[in-house]
């Protein structure tokens, strides 16, 4: 039931359609006075209405924003949401003019839904597996041995993260990536039945930082600064 709109979006698109078709049965009552109202807005001059059409339009594009996000469901009060420009939080909030979000900082912010609309955007509270990636760089003097050290991290790794995914369905890679003057890279990358910016997603990749720590301690292997570390969510 997570894609179909909760009531209290049921009750506000049926506000803005109730809104919407009594402000056209009143346009449409008083057609003769608004006919010869527009009239003499002609003859007094076009400036005038093209100004109040260009400030209404704003306004009226984010109305039609707002009941558009509604109807389609892509996210509700109290799922958390991160946008294309690097906005990110918890929605509390969806209007028909914009939506409240809070972030980690609790300050809230207050979102156009038109600037919603025109970028990208993604439902972390929809999504249900997290990837962890991480680039490690191993001195170059255990080039020798940087067979055993990947199979020490992905015996670890498999052996800590009780979710991690192995059915093929995404890709559990340890391997030797790249070579440079002085260090080895090693990519970890993992995918795992658990959803992103949660308490179990931070554990669960602190249990990866613990697995690689056990494999590298184990052969007494040293990073070569500086290691990268990337999280990223999937669909």
């Amino acid at each position: 039931y997570a894609n179909l709109p909760d009531p209290e979006t049921y009750d506000r698109l049926m506000d803005f359609l109730i809104y919407t078709i009594a402000s056209i049965l009143i346009l449409e009552s008083s057609k003769f006075d608004l006919g010869a109202l527009v009239k003499s807005l002609i003859a007094v001059g076009g400036l005038s209405s093209l100004v109040v059409t260009l400030a209404l339009r704003e306004p009226m594009t984010q109305l039609l924003q707002g009941a558009l996000m509604m109807a389609a469901n892509k996210f509700r009060r109290g799922e958390s949401i991160q946008l294309g420009d690097g906005t990110s939080g918890k929605v509390i909030d969806i209007g028909l003019l914009e939506t409240t979000i809070v972030g980690g900082d609790n300050i809230q912010v207050k979102i156009p839904n038109s600037k919603i609309a025109g970028q990208k955007f993604s439902n972390v509270s929809r999504i249900r597996r997290s990837q962890i990636k991480f680039d490690l760089r191993f001195h170059l003097h255990d080039i020798n041995r940087i067979d055993q050290i990947i199979a020490a991290i992905r015996q670890e790794v498999s052996a800590a993260c009780p979710k991690l995914v192995t059915d093929g369905s995404r890709p559990f890679r340890v391997l030797w990536t790249n070579i440079g003057p002085d260090h080895l890279v090693v990519t970890v990358d993992t995918h795992h039945d658990v959803p992103p910016a949660c308490n179990e997603y931070w554990e669960t990749r602190q249990r990866v930082l613990f697995a690689i720590s056990n494999a590298t301690k184990s052969l007494k292997a040293k990073f070569a600064m500086p290691i990268t570390v990337q999280a990223q969510f999937e669909e």
